[in-house]
């Protein structure tokens, strides 16, 4: 079955029809578990979308899928798997009919699930009916049958959650794509910020010179953390755990990093290493050094690059200066 939206479905490789109904049979319950395991994980994508918000384009209602017909009294599991392969094509019929968008949406992904797990209650019937069928016990061709029966349905199944899979990865796209587009903005505010205010240059020319330094670690900082969130979003998209539930998950990094770059330019300071910038020579001092100004654009940069471990190392340092301040824990007894 081949879902409206769903450009780029999950490919699964069919394994070629077995000869015998027995590998035909274990065959079919093989896909049976596999279908019935991506069943839940595809669900809880569609409901975090949906919690989310990420419904691109009109929804088709749920389908109601039509009743399992059962097995009436003395009637051959030959004709019921017969009625069931039917009952199959309805239901799939019907979801197509109902499929009105040609836009993914988290409808389309719950309607193709549900039949799904429909037709795989079928295919399980039909499967145990078989070894206690007195038909299928007699002849071979009749259980050949009945299994080439349930292996059409399981099948059907199988369509179903690829064509799932691939709805809910385009329905992760606009998400990604908001994510993404907020990081664009904010690196285009930065950006604009640094250049009109730059104390070098822009409106805030008359600030002392020593606030250079101070306002190149916090823009390019700013600027480092925008650049890692937006690779970091750009991967987790494709990735099969990403969790449209937590969209801004790097956005923190954004804020953190200035404060964390400043907190380890000020420690340099405190440990001697003196950092000054002049808007007339452009330099920085660090210490006896006194390299461009670009060694403190490039180390503000990978500061908010790597503003998560920057904060780790902050914090293994700060745990440090306090077990020392305690005199360095007990000591043990000899």
């Amino acid at each position: 079955m081949a879902q409206p939206g769903s450009s780029k479905p999950k490919v699964t490789q069919t394994p070629p029809v077995p000869s015998t109904s027995e590998d035909l049979e274990a065959l079919a319950w093989k896909i049976r578990d596999e279908v019935g395991k991506e069943i839940p994980p595809l669900r809880s994508a569609a409901y975090a979308i949906a919690g989310y918000g990420g419904k691109p384009g009109a929804s088709p209602a749920l389908v109601s899928p039509p009743p399992m017909p059962g097995r009436n009294p003395g009637e051959s599991l030959d004709d019921w798997s017969a009625r069931l392969e039917l009952w199959a094509i309805g239901l799939e019929q019907r979801l197509q009919a109902s499929s009105s968008s040609q836009s993914p949406s988290v409808v389309a992904v719950l309607n193709a699930t549900e039949a799904a797990g429909h037709l795989l209650g079928a295919v399980e019937r039909i499967l145990l009916s078989i070894p206690d069928d007195p038909a299928a016990k007699a002849s071979e061709g009749v259980k050949g049958t009945i299994a080439s029966r349930a292996f059409t349905i399981v099948a059907t199944a199988r369509d179903h959650a690829d064509a799932a899979d691939g709805l809910v990865k385009n329905l992760r796209n606009p998400i990604g794509d908001k994510e993404l587009g907020f990081l664009v903005g904010w690196l285009t505010a930065a950006v604009f910020a640094y250049t009109a205010f730059h104390p070098a240059w822009g409106w805030l020319a008359k600030m002392p010179s020593e606030s250079g330094a101070i306002w190149e670690v916090i823009f390019w900082s700013l600027f480092g953390s925008v650049a890692d969130s937006y690779l970091r979003v750009a991967e987790d998209i494709g990735k099969e755990t990403f969790d449209p539930r937590h969209p801004y998950m790097y956005i923190y990094r954004v804020v953190t990093a200035p404060l964390v770059a400043l907190v380890v330019v000020f420690l340099w300071s405190v440990t001697g290493l003196a950092l000054s910038s002049s808007s007339s020579s452009n330099l920085l001092s660090v210490g006896g050094l006194s390299p461009t100004l670009l060694v403190l654009i490039v180390v503000s940069f990978l500061l908010g690059f790597y503003s998560k471990r920057a904060l780790q190392v902050l914090d293994q340092a700060w745990q440090r200066v306090s077990s020392s301040g305690n005199g360095g824990g007990t000591s043990k007894q000899s």
